[in-house]
């Protein structure tokens, strides 16, 4: 689903060969022809195959002898069970896999939706980073990276706007609300998975176009740029579905760079949003499910870590690891860089005082930009969090 430069396509058909799943589905007769007896018996015992089938035809509802590969357990409950080895499990799986997928390829592949979303886009980058943080995966945090990239060069224009959609080398259409928060949403979960500036500044620098084409002053924001074609009505999306609606994710993100800048006005236009959808959000609050979310990281008193360090000088990856294994729901962890001019000048100038103390990386925990007196006791900082 990775375009070869970075962004990620929008769908791919459960149908080939005018049947849903037949892509994917194997028989046990098949997996023995690949592997051979010995590892297609293996593979046939750990991901659920029989002969019959575990696969439902979608019109009759009866078995076919096609299966779905699924582990019903982990790997080492299941190698105990089969009185395997787990090493010699994994080897057995990671060899079988590749047979297996080569000889997929020899199928009718499902047609591919090859269009680039941007605000679908802006979610994955956001589950990948905050992915990548949770099960400590680089893979994922690259990919991230380089997801953003791809948007950054080729679905935003030259006056920092976004476009819609990207395909086959050709980018346009107007965008929408979700375009931005989402993509918002995205560059600052991957701040927080990298701590470089760069994500940061692009998130600001799509907040202040949101809000300037999108915001309605009676609070809310519009589905459609004031930029866009005119319509009869600005409506506008505020309902949480399979996805978060756009004013949801606009709350969130804005409540959060507001803490992280110390811009109120942010802050008082995420306050603006959550009023104007209140009525709609106590008769139906499961509609409002993220919405209520950015509510609660505001009315939980967000804590501030600032970690001032010298990157030349200090194993700030390592410092941020340990607080990583940690979970803050209503948290915010701020790289000050002594090296980094740009954090304070351009983004957060009320951290400018913060500094290195001791010559050691420096810890200071606030609530509500309210700080409590600076360590260089990583477990002081945890405490102090915890509390």
């Amino acid at each position: 689903m990775r375009h070869e430069k970075g962004g990620f396509f929008s769908a791919e058909d459960a149908d080939s060969e005018g049947e849903e799943g037949t892509f994917y589905l194997w028989t046990e007769q098949e997996l023995f022809k690949i592997l051979g007896e010995k590892d297609g018996s293996v593979i046939s015992k750990i991901y659920g195959f029989s002969k019959n089938g575990n696969f439902l035809d979608e019109v009759s509802g009866k078995r076919n002898g096609s299966n779905i590969p699924y582990l019903s357990k982990s790997k080492s409950i299941l190698a105990k069970d089969i009185k395997i080895d787990l090493d010699k499990l994994n080897n057995i799986i990671e060899c079988s896999r590749k047979k297996l997928f080569e000889k997929r390829k020899e199928r009718i592949h499902p047609l591919k939706d090859d269009k680039i979303l941007t605000d679908w886009n802006g979610l994955m980058i956001a589950s990948l980073a905050h992915g990548g943080i949770v099960l400590n995966n680089e893979q994922y945090i690259k990919e991230a990276i380089n997801a953003a990239d791809f948007i950054h060069e080729h679905l935003q224009r030259n006056d920092g706007r976004l476009l819609k959609r990207y395909r086959q080398g050709h980018s346009g259409l107007d965008p929408h609300i979700n375009d931005y928060s989402f993509m918002i949403w995205g560059l600052i979960n991957l701040y927080e998975a990298t701590y470089k500036t760069l994500h940061l500044s692009r998130a600001l620098k799509l907040t202040e176009v949101m809000i300037e084409d999108f915001y309605d002053e009676n609070g809310g924001f519009f589905i459609g740029s004031k930029n866009a074609e005119k319509l009869i009505i600005r409506a506008k999306d505020y309902y949480d579905g399979a996805i978060p609606s756009g004013n949801s994710a606009a709350i969130y993100c804005l409540f959060k760079l507001g803490k992280i800048t110390g811009n109120r006005d942010w802050i008082n236009i995420a306050h603006e949003t959550l009023k104007a959808f209140s009525e709609q959000a106590k008769s139906n609050p499961t509609g409002f499910t993220y919405m209520l979310t950015g509510l609660m990281f505001d009315l939980k008193s967000c804590k501030e870590l600032i970690i001032v360090i010298d990157r030349n000088k200090h194993n700030w990856k390592s410092i941020l690891n340990k607080f990583k294994k940690e979970y803050f729901p209503n948290f915010i962890i701020i790289v000050k860089d002594i090296n980094d001019k740009e954090l304070v000048e351009n983004i957060a100038p009320w951290m400018d005082s913060y500094m290195v103390i001791n010559d050691k990386p420096s810890y200071f925990v606030c609530t509500n930009f309210t700080c409590k007196q600076p360590t260089n006791d990583i477990k002081t900082a945890l405490k102090l969090l915890n509390e």
